[in-house]
């Protein structure tokens, strides 16, 4: 049978960022953890592209007083970017947004470089006034990525990273370049070279020690004397900054003022077969800033939270490190891990369940709320800092809750990002490698003192999934899980809403990596499930793996290899026994399977060559008309552009499939407003076969649905 999420989505991961870095020789290297994997956005540069890495910014000042429309966390506003944004940065004290431009273009389908760092003013741009929203002035930069702002002297740190290689920082005078006053914008005040490798995307301050600390995802995090290089003093510009080893992929990093300890946020480095994203790296700031320098060199300590880790944010109040990995948040107590002790880095750490994919964390001291990000729900969960620390793990909820964040602009946008000011009234969000658009959305509403805007939640399985299926046989719930390399087996017979606890998976099959379920053959009780390491589809034996029998949900699988990455959920026709799988990485391909003679009962079929048919790039979903063999692909396109759906006649799809080389037609889709999102990007698909109709899911602002009659 097909399987029964007839609306699928490109396929995510752990909320990751996406550094496009231009390379000398004119390619494009894309940095950071899951580089390797490509097809989370509708772009060519998708999945772990990061893609669909998306920053989010809360500014308070500005947004007093915010009503309804802040509280309902809809989109208010959008401003367009000169190109697709990375790492933006606030400065909360003239409430002004720098948003890095990294490439030139939405998804950053080429090589080139940005050439700037767009401003925004949080003061006339927020959720109850949409006056100033849109870029006030212009920094030039080469490839940015990141920026960091001393409160202290007003100077602006820009991360670069131009074609050549060599990362370097623009030092800028913020006093006369922001939102307000930007006179100064054009002049760049000294420019601090960081040499060859220099890959930079992040960087804090630490204003009592006149520190500046700046991630290199490849090598580990740079120490800079800001005392001798800011707006008003550049004659230590020309320092040789000290190097932190930390091979783990650090990305974000904050400080805790209070015992001068930097604590990073290792997201991967897919270079190492040991680094899978699940450390933060703690450096002892007494004996590694600008003054003293003594033990740079030295092992930083390590703390183990989790797989998916992307974001810190330290709560000054409560010596508490929180950390965002892909399902939850995590609390690091910093009065046992930290500069002045050791102690209790190595104690397994307390986690709150958020939402899916969870890829940013921030505090708010005003209001003692930590916000996470959840780029697989679109939500943003709040929790009281005020009585859920490190010291307290206790008293932390199970569930966070949580308000809507805004419809994104792009599929599957997955956010990854967030910075708080004090009144928390406005969010800012980018997807970083993704459109040139900025939301502001309104998070009032769902925070630690008020719980009004806060969503009442329905019921769900402790775990969190992507794309399911269900075999009716067994009667057995099979679902990809959105966290974690697996495939969870649930008893759909006794899992309801009354029965929460019966939702618990009674069994995993390990997939190795991200994975699509997809349809299940009852004939021969076989699932076909798309695993993106391996590049292939595995082949389940349901008759011992289901509800009532896991013995061999752990078992070897037959696969069937593809020539590309980035499988997609399988679809079966039984009528001609032809498989389905859309895949490659601009998601442009569909590999065509006999399955008569691969499946659960036999295998001898499994290693033959899959027949391929080209089809426009993003296309992630199918659809099958059983009636009439045929099957429908939604043409997301590149940068959510397409506006078709290709249709392919699977009675040529059968026997040596001499006929199944291409597609047979295309429907056009009607248009769609125009707006941030662009074209209809169809990408939710289904058949209605009694009623003769094909229904398509518009992704063009994640609001507009529409349908095209067959």
């Amino acid at each position: 049978m097909p399987a029964s999420a007839a609306k699928l989505r490109p396929p995510t991961v752990p909320a990751r960022h996406t550094y496009h870095a231009p390379t000398a020789g004119g390619g494009s290297q894309q940095r950071g953890a899951w580089a390797s994997r490509r097809a989370l956005s509708p772009s060519a540069a998708a999945t772990a592209c990061l893609a669909l890495l998306i920053s989010l910014l809360v500014a308070g000042p500005a947004a007093a007083g915010a009503g309804a429309a802040a509280r309902s966390g809809a989109a208010a506003h959008y401003v367009t970017l000169g190109g697709s944004p990375g790492m933006p940065e606030l400065d909360p004290g003239n409430g002004t947004i720098y948003v890095p431009v990294q490439c030139p273009q939405s998804y950053c389908p080429t090589n080139t470089p940005g050439k700037t760092v767009d401003i925004v003013s949080a003061t006339t741009c927020n959720a109850t006034n949409g006056s100033g929203c849109h870029v006030v002035a212009t920094i030039p930069a080469d490839g940015p990525l990141g920026a960091a702002v001393d409160a202290t002297t007003g100077t602006v740190y820009v991360m670069n990273n131009p074609p050549g290689g060599n990362g370097s920082i623009d030092v800028l005078d913020g006093r006369t370049c922001n939102a307000t006053v930007t006179s100064g914008c054009r002049r760049v005040v000294a420019t601090i070279a960081l040499g060859a490798k220099a890959f930079i995307v992040a960087g804090a301050v630490d204003t009592a020690t006149r520190t500046l600390y700046v991630a290199n995802p490849n090598l580990g995090v740079y120490v800079i004397d800001i005392a001798q290089c800011n707006d008003l003093v550049t004659t230590g510009c020309g320092q040789h900054a000290e190097l932190v080893k930390d091979a783990r992929g650090p990305g974000q990093l904050d400080i805790d003022a209070a015992t001068n300890t930097i604590y990073v946020a290792d997201q991967g480095n897919p270079n190492l077969e040991t680094s899978n994203a699940s450390t933060v790296t703690v450096i002892d700031g007494d004996t590694c800033d600008a003054s003293n320098r003594s033990g740079c060199g030295a092992a930083a300590s390590t703390v183990t939270v989790g797989i998916g880790v992307s974001a810190v944010a330290v709560d000054q109040a409560n010596n508490t490190v929180y950390v965002a990995k892909s399902d939850g948040v995590s609390l690091i107590d910093g009065a046992r891990c930290s500069s002045l002790t050791v102690s209790g880095c190595h104690n397994a750490t307390h986690s709150v369940a958020t939402g899916a994919g969870t890829g940013a964390v921030a505090v708010d001291a005003q209001d003692h709320t930590v916000f996470a990000l959840n780029g697989n729900d679109d939500t943003l969960s709040s929790i009281n800092a005020a009585t859920c620390d490190g010291a307290t793990p206790s008293a932390c909820p199970a569930l966070a809750p949580s308000q809507r964040e805004a419809p994104e602009v792009g599929p599957a946008g997955t956010q990854n990002d967030l910075i708080v000011t004090p009144g928390n009234q406005t969010a800012y969000a980018v997807n970083e490698g993704g459109p040139n658009v900025l939301v502001v959305t309104g998070v009032a509403g769902c925070t630690a003192v008020d719980h009004s805007g806060c969503r009442v939640l329905s019921a769900s399985t402790p775990e969190a999934g992507d794309v399911a299926t269900f075999d009716p046989a067994t009667g057995t719930l099979y679902v990809s899980n959105a966290d974690l390399p697996e495939v969870d087996v649930i008893d759909a017979a006794h899992c309801d809403p009354v029965r929460l606890s019966a939702c618990k998976p009674v069994g995993k099959i390990p997939t190795g990596g991200e994975s699509r379920v997809g349809s299940v053959d009852d004939a021969t009780h076989t699932l076909y499930v798309s695993e993106a390491a391996s590049e292939s589809v595995a082949v389940v034996d349901t008759a011992t793996c289901n509800a009532t029998d896991v013995s061999g949900c752990g078992a070897h699988h037959a696969n069937i290899r593809l020539d590309g990455d980035n499988p997609n959920a399988p679809l079966l026709d039984e009528g001609t026994g032809s498989l389905y799988v859309p895949y490659g990485a601009a998601a442009d391909q569909v590999a065509v399977a006999g399955t008569e003679e691969c499946n659960a009962e036999v295998t001898s079929g499994c290693g033959a060559h899959p027949n391929t048919i080209d089809v426009p790039q993003g296309t992630y979903t199918l659809a099958l008309d059983a009636a009439t063999d045929t099957i429908y692909a939604a043409n997301t396109g590149p940068s959510a552009s397409g506006n078709s759906v290709a249709v392919i006649n699977g009675a040529n799809c059968v026997g040596d499939m001499a006929g199944c080389g291409k597609v047979a037609a295309f429907i056009t889709l009607g248009r769609v407003p125009t707006g941030p999102g662009g074209p209809a990007a169809p990408y939710g698909i289904a058949v209605d076969e009694a009623a003769h109709t094909l229904y398509v899911a518009d992704n063009h602002d994640g609001v507009l649905p529409g349908t095209a009659r067959l």
